[in-house]
């Protein structure tokens, strides 16, 4: 729109009934759009074919915004030579890319550097096209330069904004390599250690029960309670060193999903008992598909944990499982304390734990959804959650039944 209504005016300047040379049109150029013209935000200018000082083409009109541009007068301008005006690193683009349009009769558009009186840089966007004759031929070259010496700054920031976000983002997953390679070495280093306490705690508590004093089983159990945690939590690391190696491999089989939502509730029995809750299981009796009972069996577990551990005395847990247009469909559903919309963006990132946990001291790690979804995503499912503060939280897990891939394979 702006080259449009400068060029259109531009004509009107230079001559809009007239062909003969500018400098003669100037003369008698109608005042109200030679006006119009010199009040645009951009310099008009005007090159004529004439031989003169060995140079074919030369700047026969100027409009005034050229000393706001470059701090030159329009007599300024059209005396100085162009190129010494040409910012010394753009001066060969734009030399050669003048002298072939004036050679070929083809329009500019480019961007480049020009010199400010001062010494400072200037930005032009420079649109130049060729004016021609009846009879086809060119008689001007007519085109404005527009200041976008702004902009430039503008990009050239947000090109440093985003270099530095480059080498930060590029830092950071050099750190989460470090990190995930730290997580597999120290879960692999703790296994072995972990499974010779076991053993010798297993040893002692079978082979020496009538030998122990009522304190000393009381520690012993705390050392097997205390164990197990850190057996699972190696567990988890290590789940999360193979996702992240792309190595989570699933044993493929017939699955009974209803049976699996009943030995996740059966197991997680004693801890819905001692918080008095209503633990519950309903839906379909035989719900099959194919997949990795081991992995399922996991994820419902995860869930029914974090709603028992979430929920008030008091509260109740429903566990549904069912058939659903080829997918099976598996609720975990509680009445506890619910999530805010904003931490239910980050509640399937590793390590995330809520303001609500952390606030309580509810015993965690910030894994167990993680690995859900983990579970879910290499079954080709999905798994969506529903809930509010106060309101209770529904997780819904959709797995396909028949999975290509694993129907295949199994």
């Amino acid at each position: 729109m702006l080259l449009s209504l400068a060029l259109l005016l531009i004509g009107f300047v230079v001559g809009r009934r007239w062909s003969r040379p500018i400098l003669d049109v100037g003369a008698r150029a109608d005042a109200r759009y030679r006006s119009l013209a010199e009040q645009l935000p951009l310099c008009v200018y005007v090159d004529e074919p004439e031989e003169r000082d060995g140079d074919f083409w030369q700047t026969v009109y100027t409009s005034p915004q050229i000393e706001d541009l470059l701090g030159l007068t329009p007599d300024e301008f059209k005396a100085s030579s162009f190129i010494d005006l040409i910012h010394p690193d753009d001066a060969a683009h734009v030399v050669s890319l003048h002298e072939q349009s004036y050679e070929d009769f083809e329009d500019i558009d480019n961007e480049y550097r020009l010199l400010h009186r001062d010494g400072s840089t200037v930005w032009v966007h420079d649109v130049m096209g060729f004016v021609r004759d009846d009879k086809g031929g060119v008689v001007l070259a007519q085109g404005y330069l527009l200041d976008i010496s702004e902009r430039k700054a503008n990009e050239e920031k947000l090109d440093r904004l985003l270099a530095r976000e480059r080498g930060q983002n590029q830092e950071l997953r050099e750190l989460d390599r470090l990190k995930d390679e730290f997580v597999a070495l120290v879960s692999h280093e703790l296994r072995t250690p972990l499974t010779s306490i076991r053993g010798y705690l297993e040893l002692v508590l079978e082979r020496e029960p009538e030998n122990l004093t009522d304190e000393q089983r009381q520690f012993l159990s705390v050392v097997e309670r205390n164990s197990d945690r850190l057996q699972r939590l190696v567990g988890d690391l290590l789940f999360v060193a193979q996702v992240d190696a792309g190595r989570l491999a699933l044993e493929l089989d017939h699955v009974d999903a209803a049976e699996v939502g009943a030995e996740a509730v059966e197991a997680a029995r004693p801890a819905s008992d001692r918080k008095g809750l209503e633990l519950r299981l309903t839906g379909d009796r035989h719900a099959q598909l194919v997949g990795d009972s081991a992995r399922l069996a996991q994820l419902v577990d995860n869930l029914v944990s974090n709603a028992i551990k979430f929920t008030p005395a008091g509260g109740h847990v429903e566990v549904a499982v069912r058939s659903s247009e080829g997918n099976i469909v598996i609720e975990v559903s509680d009445s506890g304390m619910g999530i805010s919309a904003e931490e239910q963006q980050r509640l399937f990132q590793r390590f995330y734990r809520t303001a609500a946990a952390t606030n309580q001291a509810i015993p965690g790690t910030g894994l167990g959804l993680a690995i859900s979804k983990a579970i879910v995503d290499a079954h080709e499912g999905t798994i969506e959650l529903e809930s509010s503060e106060g309101n209770g939280t529904t997780f819904r897990v959709t797995i396909p039944a028949h999975v290509n891939q694993l129907e295949r394979a199994a």
